[in-house]
């Protein structure tokens, strides 16, 4: 009597577990379809978020370009200075003597301090830029928060 009490608790307990496992799996799908559905609805929706999100997302893509361009110019750049510089060096390097040699070894500095001076200035100008931008956001930000603190307030 004992066994065939213990088979129909056994019984009782894999069908309440069947049955729960059958419930975790419609919970699944369920959760799998809502995804599906908010992620096109966000996507594919005309609202004012889809195009903001898409905007930003462009603005993206176009700034990583942008930094790639410059880093590959910048390269460029430094790399072409290098090479001037180490022309320079083998000059010095194998030393003549006579005025036609100082007047190439003159040209040559002149040429490597140019490079490098207007390098220099184009970083300068570049991060001064950079700075008046930091300064306009940083307004932009204060003033947004001080707009939210105000918001806040006013409920």
């Amino acid at each position: 009597i004992q066994v065939a009490e213990g088979l129909k608790v056994k019984k009782k307990l894999s069908s309440e577990k069947f049955q729960w496992l059958e419930q975790a799996q419609v919970f699944r799908q369920r959760i799998q379809t809502l995804e599906k559905e908010k992620n096109n609805s966000f996507y594919n929706t005309k609202g004012e978020l889809s195009k903001d999100a898409s905007l930003l997302e462009e603005q993206e893509a176009s700034d990583t370009n942008h930094r790639m361009l410059h880093r590959s110019s910048l390269y460029e750049k430094l790399s072409e200075a290098k090479k001037t510089v180490g022309k320079l060096r083998q000059c010095l390097f194998f030393a003549g003597v006579g005025p036609s040699y100082m007047v190439k070894l003159q040209e040559m500095m002149d040429s490597s301090d140019q490079q490098i001076s207007a390098f220099k200035k184009e970083q300068k100008i570049l991060y001064d830029e950079l700075m008046r931008q930091e300064f306009i956001l940083s307004k932009e930000i204060a003033q947004a928060a001080e707009s939210f603190d105000n918001w806040n307030h006013q409920e």
